[in-house]
């Protein structure tokens, strides 16, 4: 082996300054401070409205209407009945 390897090649590396450290916290810890939370972010984008009569909320209002008519379970909150068996129970032959 040789010593002139190419990967084994010293690296100089130049540490920050301290100060450059904090002034980059502070900056961060700042900007933390004054952003609001990710959840509202989402919310004060764009409220719906809510009035009934505009074109979106007729629009709002059919496309409600067609969900649960096609994927609205009545039946949902009604109490359900438990069953004490296996749902391999009807495959079992006797």
């Amino acid at each position: 082996m040789t010593g002139t390897s190419s990967f084994l090649q010293e690296a100089l590396v130049e540490l920050a300054d301290l100060t450059a450290v904090a002034s980059l916290r502070l900056t961060r810890d700042r900007a933390s401070r004054n952003s609001s939370p990710k959840g509202d972010t989402r919310l004060n984008r764009r409220r719906i409205c809510q009035c009934g009569s505009c074109h979106a909320c007729l629009e709002n209002a059919k496309w409600n209407r067609i969900f649960s008519e096609k994927f609205e379970d009545p039946d949902y909150h009604k109490p359900r009945l438990v069953w004490g068996a296996s749902s391999l129970a009807s495959f079992h032959e006797r």
